[in-house]
């Protein structure tokens, strides 16, 4: 597909930083470690039960164009998926943001993993993309949200974020096509990054200013970097 060779390229970004340390994982199964670490979680999750389950915050959402938007199925279903290069560890997980699960992504090889999900989108309409993000803070980890039309076109974008509870995150999308397809990725050397929650909405006909559907946003670990296009 036409995105393929931006993914690449802009993959480019994470691959000097986790080069100094790949030798220390293991590349296929995302590494020993991480499992382990994430073994003993579920344990301990399932030990004391999990505080947030139920249907995700985004699935009572009007108008919320994003299917699975919370990854209630337990899975990636709805999404579209591309493996990293090599060292390819991504899934769904829980606990999650609401609900009871969201998407983990801890490719270790340099190339971040990637989701992406079309919709049917207006030409001329102007579409509010929200969700949550959260990062454990270990480096070197890099992440970005994008959109594709014609082109790709990056909405933000970050490295080496530091540590973050369930951040908000929210961009502003001018549909030029009838299908506009929807694209995460990150990457996490030696943890994982978090992302749940992600609603996408016309909101062409004016509303309060308060778009979001979480209230006020943060200033997230996207902001230095978006680009917004009017």
């Amino acid at each position: 597909m036409a995105w393929f060779s931006f993914w690449h390229k802009f993959c480019e970004i994470f691959v000097a930083r986790s080069r100094r340390r790949i030798t220390r994982r293991h590349f296929g199964d995302g590494g020993y470690m991480k499992k382990i670490m994430l073994a003993a979680a579920a344990v301990l999750a399932v030990g004391t039960g999990s505080a947030n389950a139920g249907p995700s915050l985004c699935d009572g959402v009007a108008g919320n164009l994003i299917q699975n938007c919370g990854f209630e199925s337990g899975s990636f279903s709805s999404w579209n998926t591309s493996p990293a290069l090599t060292g390819s560890d991504f899934f769904v997980d829980l606990p999650g943001h609401t609900g009871s699960y969201d998407a983990w992504f801890g490719a270790v090889g340099g190339t971040p993993d990637v989701i992406n999900q079309a919709v049917a989108t207006l030409p001329g309409h102007l579409y509010h993309l929200e969700f949550y993000f959260k990062s454990d803070g270990a480096t070197p980890n890099g992440a970005f949200a994008a959109y594709f039309d014609t082109s790709i076109h990056t909405l933000g974008s970050a490295g080496d974020i530091p540590v973050m509870d369930w951040t908000y995150e929210d961009f502003f999308i001018a549909a030029t096509t009838n299908q506009t397809r929807i694209f995460i990725g990150a990457q996490d050397l030696p943890g994982h990054l978090q992302f749940d929650d992600f609603v996408l909405r016309d909101v062409t006909v004016p509303e309060p200013f308060t778009l979001g559907i979480f209230g006020a946003g943060l200033m997230g670990a996207f902001a230095m970097r978006r680009r917004k296009r009017a």
